[in-house]
């Protein structure tokens, strides 16, 4: 954890030092996850609460076009549901990622005091600690048995790719210092699970999130 502020703080403190055509920023996000395969014994086992924190850039490209790209650190996962004759296992899979998102963002000319914009890109986020709560669930013998805190990290893919998809706001309240504000939508394309027989070419597990994303930008 140490590190990665540091590591967040460096970050920052170059994008603040650019010229006026960048603008840095610091944010947090909460997000709602949930899980979608085409494996029949799969299914999402319920919504999962994450969240996540880093530093955001604007670099201007035209009088309305920006490259966004980010460093985030995120607190994700999903609750996975496998379904047997024999028993049924909930996974409750707790997945930290280092994420750095690449985006366009359109911005409108300011109206008052906000900025309106819509981005899109993609966001390849690398692994950094899998952990799994695992309740299973015998139909032959009417038990349960429950492992937590079960490292997973070497079953799971370690890179995820997403396609980003959001709407925002910005409020200016004194120079070139903002409020942000927004919603986006983060769509996985590649399926998550490794060493199972979700690994195979047409069965996929993928994850999904939709994040409020709350920020300054100076």
């Amino acid at each position: 954890m140490r590190k990665a502020i540091i590591l967040t703080m460096l970050v920052a403190s170059t994008l603040f030092s650019q010229a006026q055509k960048i603008q840095g920023g610091l944010k947090i996000s909460t997000n709602i996850n949930w899980l979608k395969s085409n494996v029949s014994t799969y299914s999402n086992d319920g919504l999962k609460l994450g969240w996540g924190w880093g530093v955001f850039a604007d670099y201007q490209l035209t009088k309305n076009y920006y490259f966004a790209p980010s460093l985030e650190f995120l607190y994700n996962g999903v609750n996975l549901l496998v379904t047997d004759t024999l028993y049924d296992q909930h996974t409750k899979y707790h997945l930290n990622y280092v994420s750095l998102p690449l985006t366009i963002k359109m911005k409108t000319n300011q109206i008052g005091y906000f900025k309106y914009f819509g981005q899109f890109g993609i966001d390849p986020s690398f692994m950094i600690k899998g952990m799994a709560d695992i309740q299973t669930d015998s139909s032959l013998i009417s038990s349960s048995s429950i492992q937590n805190d079960v490292n997973i990290k070497s079953q799971m893919f370690p890179l995820r790719l997403g396609l980003i998809v959001g709407l925002g706001c910005e409020y200016n309240f004194v120079g070139n210092t903002s409020l942000v504000a927004g919603l986006t939508f983060n769509n996985g394309f590649v399926n998550i699970l490794k060493n199972s027989d979700a690994t195979k070419i047409d069965e996929q597990a993928n994850s999904h999130y939709m994040a409020l994303n709350v920020g300054i930008i100076f």
